[in-house]
């Protein structure tokens, strides 16, 4: 997490696109707060939490990962 403190965490809010976060609310490597705190980095973000799947939302989930996409902007 240090080097994500230092390298990428700081200069989240300078990103300018709209950004999607789709988040599993059972991955056990990254919390739902974890992801909340990224989209709060990211102004201009739209953010996902999804239940019933792990690390890999898109395959544990992935028509619900891909209704998003196709719908989001």
């Amino acid at each position: 997490m240090l080097c994500q403190q230092k390298h990428i965490l700081p200069y989240l809010d300078r990103i300018q696109a709209e950004v999607l976060i789709i988040w599993s609310k059972n991955d056990p490597t990254v919390t739902p707060e974890q992801g909340l705190y990224l989209a709060k980095l990211i102004k201009k973000s739209d953010f996902h939490l999804l239940n019933n799947a792990g690390h890999a939302i898109h395959i544990d989930r992935s028509e619900a990962v891909n209704r998003l996409i196709r719908q989001w902007h």
